[in-house]
């Protein structure tokens, strides 16, 4: 489970309240939000103990759409790859407080509430959805692209110039100056998108329109890149671009 505080944490639940006879779902289910009593560490190490959990938020709409859910899935991958295990000591930490991690919590709460919203299942594909997500999650990781010059000749990019995103260099470059062969597709439409996606907060986020695919797979291998990670390490990324 991801705590507030952006660390994960592995829970023994007692008492799931599973749906049984009426097919209700459990009310801890992938991408819930949940509220419950922890009560100590269990016998195996690593491992605590919870009961009493309920679903404080869930969604409505993700949970009967499986493109919807294989989104969802893929967040879920992302963030117990990038978010840090708690250590306990003496005493459980108070979940509730807030630490250098939890932009983790907080970019993937409000991804999963904005994909379930019929806004956010509307206004964009699924690839746009991921763009969206792993820019804000660049954000608070501190690798978010360089915007503003070109990472090569140092000039002031503008909306005209045609240009790529380096992932070696952390930013965009002038298709003038990137060696023949590597420049392909302008990504002048991402750069007008991550300056949107900095000036915005998530909730009141506005897709202008799609972004091309090859661009948003460009925008995830910079990510991949930079936290040192491969398509491969994912079971669910195909599934969503």
């Amino acid at each position: 489970m991801l705590m507030r505080n952006g660390q994960v944490v592995h829970v023994i639940l007692y008492g799931g309240r599973g749906g049984g006879k009426h097919q209700k779902g459990s009310d801890v289910e992938l991408g819930h939000l949940c509220r419950g009593i922890v009560s100590g560490r269990a016998q195996s190490e690593g491992l605590i103990r919870g009961k009493d959990f309920e679903a404080v938020w869930s969604h409505q709409n993700i949970r009967h759409d499986y493109k919807l859910y294989s989104l969802l899935c893929f967040f879920l991958e992302v963030i117990a790859k990038l978010a840090p295990q708690a250590s306990w000591e003496e005493e459980i930490p108070n979940e509730f407080e807030s630490g250098e991690m939890a932009g983790f919590f907080r970019v993937l709460s409000n991804a999963l509430v904005y994909l379930d919203t019929p806004r956010g299942e509307a206004a964009a594909n699924l690839a746009d959805q991921l763009a969206l997500f792993v820019s804000k999650l660049m954000l608070e990781l501190g690798i978010f692209p360089l915007l503003e010059r070109c990472v090569l000749s140092g000039t002031v990019l503008t909306s005209q110039t045609s240009m790529g995103l380096l992932s070696e260099k952390g930013g965009f470059a002038d298709s003038k100056l990137i060696a023949v062969g590597r420049s392909g597709l302008s990504h002048t439409p991402l750069r007008q998108f991550l300056i949107q996606v900095r000036e915005t907060r998530y909730p009141d986020f506005v897709f202008s329109g799609p972004l091309e695919h090859a661009l948003v797979k460009n925008l995830v291998d910079y990510f991949l890149f930079h936290v040192h990670l491969h398509p491969f390490d994912f079971k669910t990324l195909s599934l969503v671009i």
